[in-house]
């Protein structure tokens, strides 16, 4: 007598229904519209057999409730997406503990070692240095005023130059709140008269000395401690 090893016997994915296919009791169809899974209860259901015929097939496992795709289940992730299907990423984030950063391009952000380069680098707007400083090179802003009433922005430059072309009446405009140190330049076109802020304090020395020679040359350091009067002194002086 003839004997069947049930045991080597077993199911298998068919794939998509095919309605050009046959198909056997062993076979497992996908149906593509709903995902469902189903099973022949034939011995064989001839080609064109659809399967919601219930005397040819049976349903063997019911796909959840489809998406809008017709595929995947509502409230899946789909991995093509990437994450991208999320309903709400920023409160995704926030879930999982991440900030900002964390949509941040990696190339905007600190390693270790700039981290640590970043604690000892001054701060842009300033700071206060606990070490010894040593200036390899120190430029100045440098504004070269011009006219017979020319006025100082001391908020624009560090070094202001003038070339007299007649008598001139300086004034200076936007002192800063802290303590700050500016430079003038003086070169003479003449013996002409200059007539400095009423404000400057020269001291013992007094107002310098007119220029009297085209070409002379007088340097004036000033300085200002946040009250209204400016400390003044030839720091330089050239005549031909």
């Amino acid at each position: 007598m003839t004997k069947l090893n049930l045991g080597k016997i077993r199911m298998r994915f068919a794939g998509d229904y095919n309605a050009a296919a046959e198909y056997v009791p062993t076979d497992i169809i996908r149906d593509v519209a709903t995902g469902d899974l189903y099973v022949p209860i034939l011995a064989e259901v001839p080609a064109g057999t659809a399967l919601t015929d219930a005397a040819s097939f049976e349903l063997f496992i019911a796909a959840p409730a489809d998406g809008a795709d017709g595929a995947d289940a509502i409230g899946d992730l789909v991995a093509a997406n990437n994450l991208s299907d999320l309903t709400d990423q920023a409160v995704a984030r926030q879930n999982l503990g991440l900030g900002s950063a964390a949509i941040v391009s990696s190339e905007s952000l600190a390693t270790a070692a700039q981290g640590a380069k970043a604690d000892a680098a001054m701060p842009k707007a300033g700071g206060d240095f606990t070490g010894p400083v040593k200036a390899m090179a120190v430029s100045e802003a440098l504004v070269a005023l011009a006219g017979a009433a020319p006025d100082m922005d001391l908020a624009s430059a560090t070094l202001f130059t003038l070339a007299t072309a007649g008598a001139v009446t300086l004034t200076h405009s936007n002192p800063p709140a802290a303590a700050w140190v500016r430079t003038l330049v003086v070169t003479a076109g003449g013996a002409d008269a200059i007539t400095f802020p009423a404000n400057w304090d020269w001291g013992d020395d007094g107002l310098p000395d007119p220029l009297a020679t085209a070409g002379d040359v007088l340097e004036i350091a000033f300085r200002g401690e946040g009250a209204s009067v400016v400390r003044a002194s030839v720091s330089w002086r050239k005549s031909v």
